[in-house]
């Protein structure tokens, strides 16, 4: 090799603390990715639920026959319920409704919704709304 050669060699040589950093980060990914595939992250003092943030709830749409008792979620462990749907009325599309069959007002009145969401509620459950177009 010529002088120039080496001196190129030289520089491009990986110092120990580099090396050692490099193969840690390797390490460390790998491990991750292990864990993260096989849902062994209990083990290390997480719950996979806490860790990924989930949140559940039920979809109930309301104007469908039979009627569900959504209202009876709040004595159940899962209390939250998301109602369905909220659309914009067939004849005006200013105006909100329940599916396009009734106006809030005739929601309220025909299925009983304000007060099923207010015994929901008193029972501890929370309910979202599901709105479209």
């Amino acid at each position: 090799m010529t002088k120039n050669k080496k001196e190129l060699v030289q520089e491009r040589r990986l110092s120990p603390l580099r090396l050692i950093l490099l193969l840690m980060f390797i390490a460390i990914l790998t491990t991750g990715g292990i864990v993260g595939a096989t849902g062994n992250i209990g083990k290390f003092g997480f719950s996979r639920a806490a860790v990924l943030n989930q949140w559940f709830a039920p979809y109930v749409d309301v104007t469908a026959t039979p009627m569900f008792m959504f209202q009876n979620l709040g004595s159940t462990e899962n209390k939250d319920v998301v109602l369905a749907f909220i659309v914009s009325d067939p004849t005006n599309s200013c105006t909100p409704s329940w599916g396009g069959s009734y106006t809030l007002d005739q929601a309220s009145e025909e299925l009983d919704l304000d007060r099923r969401i207010a015994r929901l509620q008193q029972q501890g459950g929370m309910s979202l709304f599901l709105s479209g177009v």
